[in-house]
């Protein structure tokens, strides 16, 4: 079975660990936020959802100190997959997994990377936004892109109902790329990133 450390939050990390667990995956460890009860929430919960699934579930305040780095090697995941979590993962998380590290992000890359993409998208105008699944590099959404989606942010949309769509189109874009990055065989193209932004 294929084995994979992830870093999940937020609706997207709810929706993009649901599909892994459709598709069979095996998640010894899994990385998130403590829910804040004082925080209105308009997305699910990926600590509830790992806990329904008796998946381990750890929320430290730095996932990047050597105890959890050794934690994910000891674990020997094929895949690292990040949906959504909130910090940056150190290059020693990046060297773990045997066929990658991927994140998925919330705009069409290389288009607005770094922090809250949805909004960026909507205060520039854009008439469009979606989801992109890129490998992980040091730089933060910077490396090679596997796929992506859009959606259309429409006149009367608010940031919550392009978020959802971000959500739906981040969940269709792993369902349709995990099985080809299980066998190997999923594009991987350079982004260029003099034609986006941070």
């Amino acid at each position: 079975m294929t084995r994979a450390v992830v870093f999940a939050y937020s609706e997207v990390g709810v929706r993009c660990v649901r599909e892994l667990l459709a598709q069979g995956m095996e998640i010894p460890l899994l990385f998130t936020h403590a829910d804040d009860p004082g925080e209105t929430q308009w997305f699910g919960s990926v600590r509830q959802l790992a806990e329904s699934n008796r998946l381990r579930v750890e929320t430290p305040d730095d996932p990047n100190t050597p105890e959890w780095v050794a934690a994910g090697a000891a674990v020997n995941p094929d895949f690292l997959f990040s949906f959504y979590y909130r910090y940056m993962l150190d290059k020693a998380w990046l060297k773990i997994p045997r066929l990658g590290a991927l994140n998925m992000h919330g705009s069409l890359l290389p288009k607005f990377r770094g922090r809250a993409p949805v909004h960026r998208a909507i205060l520039k105008g854009e008439p469009v936004t979606g989801a992109s699944l890129h490998y992980m590099v040091e730089k933060p959404d910077a490396g090679a892109l596997v796929d992506q989606q859009s959606v259309p942010i429409l006149e009367n949309d608010t940031a919550l109902d392009v978020s959802l769509k971000v959500a739906e189109a981040a969940a269709d874009v792993l369902r349709r790329s995990l099985p080809l990055l299980v066998a190997g065989s999923a594009p991987a193209r350079p982004l260029d990133l003099g034609a986006g932004s941070y």
